[in-house]
């Protein structure tokens, strides 16, 4: 069929007759989706097309395609107002997969990686015509006490994490993996909310984890 490798309806397992393009695409679902939204990114390279979204669950994807034929690209990623956790999700689609499919050896199907070292400012290097979707997914939220004195029979803590995306507030007596239980959702608008609970004499203890 000459339509570009572009098959209508959900996405099919590895096809020997599939055009570069139809793995492409369907890297789409790894990069944005309805309801993210679109924001800046750029780079000093000509040919290095990049493209970044905050996607609704607080992750931050980042499109880089190297339109370079024979060029490995090494970019400085910084990422601004973000904080991502030290690892990220590579997914990618590029000549040895290409090749692949011409000959049959190896994998023709989008690569998946885990990539360390990861924090506001690391670099990374992008082979030849290749697409690339980084997946950061944001550092964990922390839970602070205050220094001032909280009013009387009150326990007050500040949640810092990141603005816009959702933490779950968790409560247990006994610090069990089992026994966690969510007290509240926040989506802090400006990355810190302050929160009073009501003191007890049986033990409590609190943590925020991010909501994927």
């Amino acid at each position: 069929m000459n339509d570009g490798g572009v098959v209508n309806g959900a996405v099919v397992p590895p096809d020997p007759n599939c055009y570069p393009s139809f793995y492409c695409i369907k890297l789409m679902q790894y990069f944005a989706r309805g309801g993210d939204t679109v924001i800046t990114a750029t780079n000093d390279y000509e040919l290095l097309g990049t493209y970044a979204v905050l996607r609704t669950n607080g992750t931050l994807t980042l499109l880089v395609i190297n339109k370079s034929s024979c060029s490995n690209l090494t970019a400085q990623i910084e990422l601004a107002g973000y904080m991502p956790s030290s690892s990220a999700t590579l997914y990618s689609y590029g000549i040895p997969q290409d090749q692949a499919a011409c000959t049959g050896i190896g994998s023709l199907d989008i690569a998946q990686t885990n990539i360390s070292g990861v924090s506001t400012n690391f670099s990374y290097t992008f082979p030849p015509y290749s697409a690339n979707v980084l997946v950061f997914n944001p550092a964990a939220p922390k839970l602070v006490v205050p220094a001032a004195k909280p009013p009387t029979g009150q326990f007050v803590f500040q949640l810092q994490g990141l603005a816009g995306v959702p933490d779950l507030l968790q409560t247990s007596t006994n610090l069990t993996s089992t026994n966690w239980i969510v007290i509240s959702t926040n989506t802090p608008a400006s990355g810190t909310l302050n929160l009073t609970n009501a003191a007890s004499s049986v033990p409590q203890f609190y943590r925020a984890v991010w909501r994927p």
